[in-house]
């Protein structure tokens, strides 16, 4: 009688193949991988967590693409844009402008043109067929960009809670929150975990959310642009402009491409974009935000730096709340602090899907 064999299954290699099905990232993406930092744990325990909570769609539409990749390229940067025409020219603002603008449009549109064709869903597999040293470097460095920028959102909302919500409640005895920065720090945290907790863009809280932040980013822009156009009419002051200044083209480029380039996401949108969209979306989507980002930086910068010509500062909402204060000025702070808010879930989605 023969004996029988059993064979032992052949151990996985620890090398990804490339490019991956896009069917088994979804899958492998919820398992816990032994020897991950805690950090990493509880992210992976969060995605398989609201998977289960929020419903999902089958995938973006183009109109929708569009909408994240506005949304999370048109975020603080609405209260520094103002600033900016001070620091290099308002002449040399609009060709700086244009300049990034046509730049960003090529390189966002071969960021989801080649994500589509690897099937990479994150910056990091994206990253894969480069160099080792240089695929780890680039999601290392993207990850602490992203941390920073989101705790720097943290932050902006942490200052207008004390500086706007406190007060108030102070004024009707009710202290106790604002009594300790640790317990506003607490409540800013709950906030932006409870919006972050989506997995995907194409699920329905994220659409919603999304959505919102769209919603309240216009309430903002118009608001902006009124403000300026006002304050220009109304208010009889000697203002002082600049047309050009050399020394600050490279610093305002920069400024303008940190917004304008929004490489992180552009993996994640050729992910969670309906398959049959995904030609149009890489031509589509790029074109459309950025041109609606490039106007809007227009009305924007040009509405605050001709209200306060030289005596703008970075802050631009907190120089109309310290020199011509009113209830517009009261919008725009509290706009903000919502459109940080909303924004949070577009730094937070990609970190789930790179750890």
């Amino acid at each position: 009688m023969e004996s029988l064999q059993v064979e032992e299954p052949p151990r996985p290699s620890r090398r990804r193949s490339w490019p991956p099905d896009p069917g088994s990232r979804r899958r492998h993406s919820s398992i816990l991988v032994k020897g991950r930092s805690s950090s990493v744990a509880l992210h992976d325990a969060a995605s398989r967590m609201s998977t289960c909570v929020y419903l999902q769609t089958s995938g973006l539409s183009v109109t929708q693409a569009t909408l994240v990749a506005f949304n999370s390229a048109v975020g603080s940067s609405v209260a520094l844009v103002g600033y900016y025409p001070s620091q290099s020219g308002w002449q040399a603002f609009a060709v700086i402008m244009l300049a990034v603008a046509t730049t960003a449009m090529a390189q966002q549109s071969a960021l989801i043109s080649t994500s589509c064709q690897l099937g990479a869903g994150t910056f990091e597999e994206l990253c894969q067929p480069l160099p080792n040293w240089s695929s780890r470097v680039t999601v290392a460095s993207f990850l602490l960009y992203y941390w920073g920028c989101l705790g720097f959102y943290a932050q902006f909302v942490e200052v207008f809670l004390a500086d706007q919500l406190c007060p108030l409640l102070c004024q009707r005895g009710s202290s106790w929150l604002c009594q300790s920065e640790y317990r506003l720090g607490l409540l800013v945290f709950l906030v932006f975990a409870l919006v972050s907790w989506p997995p995907q863009l194409s699920g329905t809280a994220a659409v919603f959310i999304n959505n919102m932040n769209f919603l309240v980013k216009w309430v903002v822009i118009v608001t902006a642009v009124a403000k300026g156009v006002y304050t220009v009419i109304s208010v009889d002051a000697e203002r002082d402009y600049v047309a050009w200044a050399p020394s600050g083209f490279v610093r305002v480029a920069c400024l303008l491409m940190s917004s304008y380039a929004n490489t992180g996401i552009m993996p994640q949108i050729a992910a969670d974009v309906d398959k049959s969209q995904q030609q149009r979306a890489a031509k589509l989507c790029p074109i459309i935000a950025v041109s609606l980002q490039l106007l809007v930086y227009f009305a924007v910068a040009y509405s605050a730096y001709f209200a306060l010509g030289d005596a703008v500062t970075p802050g631009v909402f907190a120089t109309y709340n310290k020199l011509y204060p009113g209830y517009m000025t009261t919008i725009l702070q509290g706009g903000m602090a919502l459109l940080t808010f909303f924004s949070s879930p577009l730094l937070i989605i990609p970190l789930k899907a790179w750890t």
